[in-house]
């Protein structure tokens, strides 16, 4: 039997084929029994990507990421920068997310899968980097490394650990699409970083 851990069993016999496993990093787990019934393991871990166009990888709680706005990535409407990070959780979990950053000033964006938003940060952490602390259900949620105003490049790191209330800081019009964000940053401007875009 086949198991991942983020997708439960995902096939038996000596091989499978899934078109459908969950955005995310796996840990599959092959339980196998010999005649005699004896029982055996092993395991790989693999990483299914998002098609996203402004995916910049996966964060996990406990883990620390690094990255870089540019020019050429994703631009919001305001003419911001953005990389968007992948956080799968596979139980009801209280997280503090922040950002930080020496090159500039920094605005955090907590979004569920479909990209509405659920949390908007700008200086909830030290000086002026983000915060944003929340109890979020399972499932998959868009992280979005940001910047406060438009043009701003360089560094930064994003931390995902357990812990805060069971409301979101400075929250603002949740359960809105990104482009409905105080800042006015329109997803639909993100066609221009995509092919065919204008």
């Amino acid at each position: 039997m086949w198991t991942s851990s983020l997708d439960g069993q995902i096939g038996t016999g000596t091989s499978f084929t899934r078109g459908d496993l969950s955005v995310g990093d796996h840990n599959i787990v092959l339980t196998a029994t010999d005649s005699d019934g004896a029982i055996g393991t092993d395991a790989v871990a693999i990483t299914i990507a998002s098609s996203h166009p402004c995916f910049a990888g996966s964060v996990s709680v406990g883990e620390t990421v690094s990255g870089t706005l540019a020019s050429g990535d994703c631009q919001l409407g305001d003419g911001s920068y953005a990389d968007r990070w992948l956080l799968v959780l596979a139980s009801t979990t209280a997280v503090q997310i922040d950002m930080t950053s020496n090159d500039f000033d920094t605005y955090l964006i907590l979004s569920d899968d479909a990209d509405y938003v659920i949390a908007q940060d700008d200086d909830g952490g030290t000086g002026l980097n983000s915060r944003i602390q929340i109890t979020l259900s399972a499932g998959a949620y868009g992280v979005w490394a940001n910047s406060y105003a438009a043009g701003m490049t360089g560094t930064y790191q994003v931390s995902v650990s357990t812990g805060g209330p069971v409301h979101a800081s400075r929250s603002v019009e949740s359960g809105k699409p990104l482009e409905a964000t105080l800042k006015s940053k329109l997803m639909n401007s993100l066609l221009k970083s995509m092919p065919g875009g204008k």
